[in-house]
């Protein structure tokens, strides 16, 4: 994400309902955020579609590398269980399931 340059990308909720259609162009056209102020105060943000996902994608990684954290620790600390038997587990569990 590139870096905000404040005396553009900080405005106001007015502002943004009297010229939404050149607020999206220039979130398009610079790829920075604007943030949106409600009553002197950060609000809500503007962002282009690409880094939203981009943001949204490395937070889905960030919450399965800490899951995977989590699962090695528990496996140091001798609290995992054998590939067969963890696969007969699931089967039980999910037989007949469509």
């Amino acid at each position: 994400m590139k870096q905000m340059v404040l005396s553009e990308d900080i405005r106001s909720i007015t502002e943004f309902r009297a010229n939404a259609t050149a607020f999206i162009d220039q979130v398009n056209k610079t790829g920075r955020p604007i943030v949106l102020t409600k009553n002197g105060k950060s609000s809500a943000v503007l962002m282009d579609t690409n880094e939203y996902d981009e943001i949204k994608s490395m937070r889905e990684t960030m919450e399965i590398m800490k899951e995977v954290s989590i699962a090695l620790k528990q496996l140091e600390e001798g609290k995992g269980i054998p590939h067969k038997e963890a696969k007969e587990m699931l089967l039980e569990r999910y037989r007949g399931w469509k």
